[in-house]
């Protein structure tokens, strides 16, 4: 539900807040189909209520995603774009 991703991104800043860290270089994410909820959850706290869009504090994110449907990747891809990562590989695991 969403009390689980927003405890999850609560922790994710909380660790990154404990460890002193305002940026995380390279990101690797495998979640096995979680990743939809999670990222999507992401991406829409990092919208201001005056509808800004706030940077992840992230370089690079490397993930594998678990393909579920044309409207999720779409707004996956959305998202990430406006937390400012571009996709710039892609492999397809077969």
């Amino acid at each position: 539900g969403s009390s689980e991703l927003h405890s999850f991104n609560e922790q994710f800043l909380d660790i990154m807040h404990r460890l002193n860290h305002s940026f995380i270089d390279l990101l690797k994410v495998d979640i096995e189909g979680g990743e939809w909820s999670v990222f999507n959850g992401m991406f829409r706290q990092s919208k201001l209520s005056s509808g800004t869009i706030v940077s992840l504090p992230v370089g690079q994110l490397l993930i594998e995603l678990h393909y579920h449907s044309m409207d999720e990747t779409e707004s996956f891809f959305t998202g990430a774009a406006q937390g400012g990562l571009l996709p710039f590989s892609r492999e397809i695991n077969l």
